[in-house]
């Protein structure tokens, strides 16, 4: 007989484009305070002072939205990076580094409620912005400098990644591409992470 199953049992979906959620002047105002101050009070580690210049270069190319949200809440890729985070023992690091054990917290906010505020949007979009950082980072350097043991080895810990790094990597091709994929000139941790 010709095809297996009929037209019914074919299911056809269509993804539909949304742009990343756009910032008010006040929302803008808060992210650019934030990144100043190179802290975020509610992060398990709140201090990323190292990160900093990254963050700034990354959300600066991002032209006013927040790449992890898009129509209030979180994007596709933002669930399948959180899942990445607190899955973060497969690939032998401590989800608690990338706030594994808040991400569910975090998450609730955005179910049942009628809207999250901007603030709140905000904060959690550039807590996933570091906690991503951190966890790439990590996984291609490692969670400690082998420089502060005294192995005389040729790295360097600042986020950066190699594309054969990345092949590599088990997170899902997709996860990273999106919200990266417009600042890969401004962000040197990214542009060298291009997942094809």
């Amino acid at each position: 007989m010709g095809s297996q199953g009929t037209a019914k049992d074919k299911v056809v979906t269509s993804v539909t484009a949304v742009d990343p959620q756009r910032l008010t002047p006040n929302g803008q105002a808060l992210l650019d305070q934030w990144l100043g101050a190179a802290e975020l009070s509610d992060l398990q580690r709140p201090h990323f002072a190292e990160y900093q210049p990254e963050l700034r270069k990354f959300y600066g190319a991002m032209s006013g939205t927040l790449p992890w949200i898009e129509g209030g809440e979180p994007a596709p890729q933002a669930y399948a990076m959180i899942r990445s985070l607190k899955n973060a023992e497969f690939e032998g690091l401590t989800p608690d580094d990338y706030d594994g054990s808040k991400w569910d917290e975090r998450m609730a906010r955005f179910t049942g409620s009628p809207g999250v505020s901007e603030p709140e949007l905000v904060r959690f979009d550039l807590a996933l912005t570091i906690c991503t950082m951190r966890y790439v980072s990590d996984l291609h350097v490692g969670r400690a400098n082998p420089r502060i043991f005294h192995f005389d080895l040729d790295i360097d810990h600042r986020p950066s990644i190699s594309r054969s790094s990345s092949e590599k990597s088990s997170l899902p091709r997709k996860t990273l591409r999106q919200p990266w994929k417009r600042s890969n000139r401004h962000f040197p941790c990214m542009h060298e992470q291009r997942l094809r």
